[in-house]
């Protein structure tokens, strides 16, 4: 027996618009038609794409592809070039980095270098300065001159000289005190002269008066001060 072909009945004008209508609520839910023949890929090419300053800074696009058909979608289009399915592709400018955003940064930077200055400024000038073969450079107090010399018209003799400040930071009570000696090298005591502040390189002139009728000479001259 030779079986005989089954012709379908055609769709009726209500099943067509029942289908039409279930395919636009859920265009998911349809089943894969065949490809358009005159349908062409459209690839909508965007300006940051062009810019090469903006593409060097955006990571790599992860490709996207059509819920319906698996197709992959062009950046920036916003159907499906297969099954003109509607897709959400982000575009490329939404990955654009905001200008407000980098100037932020930029602004950000600038203020923490300054504030790593500002304190590299203040550590050092903590620290302990050394100059030729680890000695100490001139960063403190310091005794320039010193000498013995008469009151002319009197007996009386007096220890002058001057005490310098090389630091950026003032010194308070900066005070030179000496031993005053006998003709026979005997300690009569000690004498001395005093400032209450001392600025930044400048200079103290001191003068310690030898009182002391027998007084010929002097020794141990010390310089101290409180920063």
């Amino acid at each position: 027996a030779t079986a005989k072909p089954v012709t379908a009945n055609p769709l009726t004008e209500a099943q067509k618009a029942a289908i039409a209508a279930a395919r636009a609520s859920n265009p998911v839910s349809r089943t894969a038609s065949a490809k358009p023949v005159n349908k062409k890929s459209v690839v909508i090419k965007t300006q940051w794409a062009d810019d090469a300053d903006g593409a060097e800074d955006l990571p790599p696009a992860k490709p996207v592809r059509c819920d319906f058909c698996g197709t992959k979608v062009p950046t920036g289009a916003t159907k499906c070039p297969d099954c003109d399915t509607a897709v959400n592709v982000p575009s490329a400018e939404e990955a654009k980095p905001s200008w407000f955003r980098r100037i932020g940064l930029v602004l950000v930077l600038i203020l923490a270098l300054v504030a790593a200055g500002r304190w590299g400024q203040y550590y050092l000038s903590l620290r302990t300065k050394e100059g030729k073969g680890g000695r100490p450079l001139k960063d403190a107090i310091e005794l320039l001159t010193q000498k013995l010399e008469a009151q002319p018209g009197t007996a009386l003799f007096f220890v002058r000289g001057s005490v310098t400040n090389h630091s950026a930071v003032p010194w308070f009570d900066v005070k030179v005190e000496c031993e005053l000696l006998d003709k026979n090298g005997v300690s009569l005591g000690k004498f001395s002269d005093s400032k209450i502040l001392l600025e930044p390189h400048k200079l103290f002139p001191f003068n310690i008066s030898l009182l002391d009728p027998d007084a010929k000479s002097y020794t141990n001259l010390t310089v101290t001060a409180v920063r």
